[in-house]
């Protein structure tokens, strides 16, 4: 026999034995293969179960043959049986002898029988309102035998309880190791079930998990793979449902917003849930996303015991062109609930937009107004508001109050007459009404107008706005009584010896209603001139009786011998105090009394006029007009040509030995009082500025403004200081036409002015340039407002007034435009040919307005500075330093401030100024330094250079630190020991111009540090190469070599 035994399972249908053959193969031989039962039964007669099928065969060899195979049938049953066994045994040998072993053991085995029971599957899943779960279990092989089996339960995250006991928290009941958990198959039955209760509680869980286990299985069992089956509690159960409420919202297209209230429900909400807020598609029909409401998706998170929260849906206004849509809606769903469910019947809400502020609402634009009796017509604003796609109308009609109509006003009635109509995409008409003027003074007189009567072509018609009435007051300033010297300064001489007292007259006007009796009191007031010496003191008492409009004071003057100089006293005007009476913008005079000399004083022939300096040589054309407020102003004596009348004052003139270019001068201004009513009295100007002089013939516009008045002094004088009669000029109104620039006036602002953007920029000039080559421009453009004047500077500006008079304040501003020395001002330049008049002007002031261009009305200054001002001088910043890079370039940026003041002449007498602040910045790229061919040595002496850092010190200069390996054994020195030509040294490219030294701080035998100091980096800084040169050389052989060139570019 081949083998001695042999395994067979059952399923296998035959078993083939080995018999083998061995000796003297050249012979044919023969034997018989016999089976022979064992616990395995073969079939015989009257066997029911039989195991194989018994053979006894005989196997030929061949000649030459030496193995044969003895084949055994077995039978395949359903009947589980262990492992049993029969023999094969040789015999009845023909040509040859049994050999050892003669009989073969065959064992069946029969395991594909073998009951196995277990799961249906390895997982199962229930929800917790089923109440059990029903686990199936089924078993395979042999099916002819009852079987039994543990089915028990053990914890995961669903917690088990004692069948006897309930606990609270528990997810289940437990299925213990005991008889009550036994699962038994009958037999014939192949499936059976395991089954557990589920509790069913009002917890909210997530999915939880325990398990189900087989164990113990009967004789002649096994238990199959899924012997363990994990049991899901499916979650989330008893969760909370979210839904709106209310699902219905209308809200105004005009809210920003629209808050959608979101509800929680349920028995335990003790745990975080969310869900989605999202809006929806809308048809053609209703609100369109990004048109009527921004489209919105958020998650909306619910803490633990929260009940509400809310969603918001921004809405979207179309303020800036409103149209009359009607009823719109959107729809805003939830959706993919956290921890909870979306209730279905509450899963969407409806927000309905109502743009009821989109009809046209008409109304006056001002609930009051007021306007004055001599404008003969009061515009009141009508505004529409609203959807302006369509025609509207309105009546707009009057009522008398206070004011009477057809006396006051006349009369818009309540009919078709007085429509106002809107036109489509109007939004703004005007009420008109005709106010009748007359001279009679009236103290405020009221009425009102009304609007009635809306209506449109437009489904859509137009409602009446809240201020559908208006009041309009009328003022009648200008017709109020008004008392008012005529003259603000008179000049005399005093009474000759012969006559020790002469009257005076002095003129006393009244303006406005003339109907009423008026009184004003009058009184002298003394000044250099002392009553009851040079004059009579008088007090009195002046009535304007009805239809009087002028009366003429008295005032005696008296002859004082003693008086050598000019005396001067006042005489000033008082209301009544118990009388209406008003005074007017004159309420004192001065009276210069003049001694006698020799029968005449040295005076002026006739008092100075004042004109703007355009109109200095036609000024005969332009007194008592406005003067321009932007042009400066003239001082013009009757000893000039352009004076009116001036061939006869300038022989004058001549005559009495005065000189133009002797006379002295002097200003004096007064403002608007505060309220409107009159003028302060007259201020002299004092303060001299660095760009402006208050003492000479012209005065320039920084020291006046709009509605101020002006006035000049004029003294002629002779030589050794001795000074004539000063004359006054009379006032000149600074009006606020003909400026140099048309300017938009600002309503609430000294003089309307206001402050205006400004252009400012730094630029590189590059070194190719012809002018100012390798600096940096600073450029101001800045629009010219009249009686404004720029200042300029790096540093803050603070205190103008001692910034424009005092030259110690202006020392630290080096880089600005208040000194020539500060860089913004260039030199004076010849004014033009067709505006000789500007040779009146100081030359400070002419280079100051040099920089004004009358065209574009548009101040310009430049300033070049190099790279070391803009820091050390002007107070610029270095923010960035650094190399990009392996590109061998660096980057530098410097920040300077810059400040800009706009200053213009106040009440009181002063300046005031409208500040800027702002800062420019200049960033250059530029190379650090390019090896064209290295150094330029022995080619066996060879050295690696690498620029590793480069950086700004302390004090602005650039610093290079370089690294350089020799490759050679030896070492850098500064001088050959034996060749005095031959020394280490930087020579740069011929188009820089400059040279540089090279200085051995110290060496050491692997480390040399050399300093290249003192490189004036053109104009923009200075430059401080640090050599650090690293060597490996040997102590006992230095080789000593000229370090003799490097070829390098640096630029900008």
């Amino acid at each position: 026999m081949g083998h001695k035994q042999y395994s067979v399972r059952e399923t296998e249908k035959e078993i083939n034995i080995l018999v083998r053959k061995i000796g003297n193969l050249k012979q044919q031989s023969s034997v018989t293969c016999i089976t022979h039962g064992g616990t395995a039964r073969g079939r015989t007669k009257g066997t029911q179960q039989v195991d194989f099928t018994p053979v006894s065969n005989p196997l030929q060899f061949a000649e030459g043959e030496a193995e044969k195979y003895c084949v055994v049938p077995i039978q395949d049953d359903d009947i589980f049986e262990d492992s049993e066994t029969f023999s094969v045994r040789l015999a009845e040998p023909s040509y040859g002898l049994l050999g050892r072993p003669r009989k073969s053991l065959i064992t069946i085995n029969d395991d594909e029988d073998k009951p196995l029971v277990m799961f249906d599957t390895s997982h199962f899943v229930v929800s917790e309102t089923q109440g059990f779960i029903i686990a199936g279990m089924k078993r395979s092989g042999d099916t002819s035998v009852g079987v039994s089996v543990m089915c028990v339960s053990e914890d995961g995250t669903a917690i088990g309880s004692q069948p006897n006991h309930l606990a609270n928290g528990t997810d289940f009941i437990h299925r213990l190791h005991d008889e009550s958990s036994m699962v038994v198959f009958a037999p014939g039955i192949t499936n059976s079930s395991c089954t557990v209760k589920i509790i069913d509680d009002h917890v909210f869980e997530m999915n939880e998990e325990f398990f189900l286990v087989l164990k113990d299985p009967s004789e002649n069992t096994a238990l199959g793979d899924h012997w363990r089956a994990s049991v899901t509690i499916r979650g989330p159960n008893d969760e909370s449902r979210i839904g709106f409420n209310p699902t219905e919202y209308i809200v105004s297209e005009s809210e920003d917003t629209v808050s959608l209230r979101l509800e929680r429900t349920g028995m335990d909400l003790s745990h975080t849930c969310s869900v989605w807020c999202t809006t929806g598609d809308s048809s053609q029909l209703e609100a369109q996303p990004s048109l009527d409401f921004v489209p919105h998706s958020e998650q909306v998170n619910f803490t633990a015991g929260q009940r509400s929260a809310n969603c918001s849906i921004q809405l979207i206004d179309d303020k800036l062109n409103p149209k009359v849509e009607g009823r719109e809606q959107f729809i805003v769903s939830l959706s993919t609930g956290q921890n909870a469910s979306v209730s279905s019947s509450s899963s969407k809400a409806v927000v309905i937009l109502t743009d009821k502020e989109d009809i046209p609402s008409i109304q006056f634009g001002a609930a009051e107004v007021t306007v004055r009796e001599n404008q003969t017509m009061v515009r009141v604003p009508v505004i529409r508001s609203g959807d302006l796609s369509q025609k509207s109308y309105v009546r707009c009609s009057t009522r008398q109050r206070s004011a009477k109509a057809n006396i006051d006003f006349i009369e818009r009635p309540n009919t078709k007459d007085s429509v106002v109509t809107f036109h489509k995409g109007v939004s703004r008409m005007e009420c008109e009404v005709s106010l009748i003027d007359d001279v009679i003074y009236e103290k405020e007189e009221k009425f009102i107008v009304k609007l009635s009567h809306p209506d449109s072509a437009s489904v859509f018609r137009p409602h009446l706005g809240e201020d559908r009435v208006a009041r309009v007051t009328i003022v009648d300033w200008e017709d109020r009584p008004r008392v008012s010297l005529e003259h603000g300064a008179y000049t005399t001489t005093q009474p000759p010896a012969v006559t020790p007292s002469v009257p005076f007259h002095v003129p006393i006007i009244r303006v406005g209603d003339s109907s009423q009796v008026l009184w004003v009191n009058v009184s002298t007031q003394d000044g250099s001139a002392m009553a009851g010496v040079d004059y009579e003191a008088l007090s009195t008492q002046v009535e304007f009786v009805p239809g009087n409009a002028r009366m003429e004071l008295e005032v005696m003057l008296l002859h004082n011998p003693h008086n050598k100089a000019p005396r001067m006293f006042t005489l000033l005007l008082r209301p009544e105090d118990f009388t209406n009476t008003q005074l007017g913008t004159l309420i004192s005079t001065s009276i210069t009394v003049l001694p006698r000399v020799d029968g005449q004083g040295w005076i002026l022939p006739a008092p100075p006029i004042v004109v703007s300096l355009p109109y200095y040589h036609s000024a005969a054309d332009y007194v008592r007009k406005p003067a321009s407020p932007g042009y400066p102003l003239v001082c013009v004596t009757p000893c000039e040509a352009s004076y009116p009348g001036s061939n006869v004052t300038t022989e004058m003139c001549a005559e009495a030995g005065i000189n133009v270019s002797s006379i002295q001068y002097s200003w004096e201004v007064a403002v608007p009082a505060e309220g409107g009513s009159g003028f302060t009295p007259f201020y002299s100007l004092s303060d001299d500025t660095n760009f402006a002089n208050s003492h000479s013939k012209v005065l320039e516009s920084m020291f006046f403004a709009r509605h101020f008045w002006v006035r000049c002094i004029a003294t002629p004088t002779q030589g050794k200081g001795t000074h004539g009669i000063p004359l006054r000029s009379e006032a000149a109104t600074i009006g606020s036409q003909n400026g140099v620039c048309e300017t938009v006036m600002a309503p609430g602002l000294a003089g309307g002015l206001q402050g205006q953007s400004f252009k400012a920029s730094l630029t590189y000039i590059n070194a190719s340039e012809e002018h100012h080559p390798n600096t940096i421009k600073v450029h101001i453009e800045i629009p010219h407002q009249d009686g404004m004047v720029p200042l300029i500077s790096t540093l803050p500006i603070h205190n103008v007034r001692y910034l424009l008079t005092e030259e110690v304040y202006r020392t630290h501003h080096r880089c600005s435009n208040l000194d020539a020395a500060g860089g913004f001002l260039r030199s004076l330049q010849s004014p033009n040919s067709h505006e000789e008049y500007q040779g009146e002007r100081e030359s400070s002031s002419l280079q100051l307005y040099q920089h004004l261009d009358l065209k574009k009305c548009m101040w310009t200054f430049s300033a070049w500075f190099s790279m070391s001002e803009l820091v050390d001088r002007c107070g610029g910043q270095v923010i960035s330093d650094f190399q990009v890079g392996s590109s061998g370039q660096s980057f530098l940026t410097v920040r300077v401030p810059l400040y800009i003041s706009r200053v213009h002449a106040t009440s009181p007498p002063g300046w005031a100024s409208l500040d800027h602040r702002t800062e420019l910045s200049v960033s250059l790229y530029y190379n650090t330094l390019l090896w064209h061919r290295g150094p330029v040595t022995e080619p066996s002496l060879t050295a690696r250079v690498q620029v590793t850092r480069m950086s700004l010190d302390d004090s602005g200069r650039l610093v290079i630190d370089i690294t350089t390996q020799a490759k050679f054994r030896g070492q850098f020195v500064m001088q050959h020991p034996h060749l005095e030509r031959h020394v280490s040294c930087l020579i740069p490219p011929a188009h820089l111009e400059t040279q540089f030294s090279l200085e051995l701080l110290w060496s050491a035998s692997t480390l040399l540090k050399l300093s290249l100091c003192h490189w004036p980096f053109s104009r923009a800084t200075v430059l401080c190469l640090w050599f650090i040169l690293s060597t490996q050389c040997s102590s006992s052989s230095t080789l000593l070599t000229s370090f003799s060139r490097i070829f390098y570019h640096v630029q900008p």
